[in-house]
């Protein structure tokens, strides 16, 4: 692995070049824009320019959301939180199944997840956000320019249903 959108905040990694290894976990370098790893205060992208190759040792354990709730994943599928912190994916609506947080690796494919709410709660959230609009917020913008703000702000793509 070479390239840095192969890693994420928390990662383990190991750079090698020849007899150089650098071992740690990756933070976010805010000044560089960069992932570097924290203990050495080295970026990746210099370090892979200069020939070191870059490997995950151990990945970081994805955020999840922590309010009870329907979620869906980024594969399509729907889970539910409970109040009690089990996870149970909700699949294709016959039968759940409990996961627990530590089970939830990014092997699973679900990361990221959306919190789903009721039609009534984003329509008041676009509502707000068009009225803040229409009260001068977006001065000398097309309605075409409103709209593609909108659409990115909530998340909307062609392809949404």
């Amino acid at each position: 692995m070479n390239t840095t959108t192969e890693f994420r905040e928390g990662d383990l990694v190991e750079a090698v070049n020849g007899d150089t290894v650098i071992r740690g976990r990756l933070a976010r370098d805010n000044f560089a824009n960069d992932l570097g790893i924290r203990a050495a205060s080295y970026n990746l992208r210099p370090l892979a320019r200069d020939g070191f190759t870059i490997t995950v040792i151990e990945r970081a354990m994805p955020e999840l959301p922590t309010d009870h709730g329907v979620y869906q994943a980024a594969n399509g599928t729907t889970w539910t939180l409970f109040r009690n912190g089990d996870w149970f994916d909700n699949g294709d609506g016959s039968i759940a199944v409990q996961w627990s947080a530590h089970e939830f690796a990014d092997t699973h494919g679900v990361l990221p997840f959306v919190r789903l709410e009721p039609v009534s709660v984003t329509a008041k959230k676009v509502l707000d956000a068009l009225g803040e609009y229409l009260d001068g917020q977006l001065t000398g913008r097309t309605k075409n320019d409103i709209i593609g703000h909108l659409r990115d702000e909530f998340g909307v793509t062609d392809d949404s249903k």
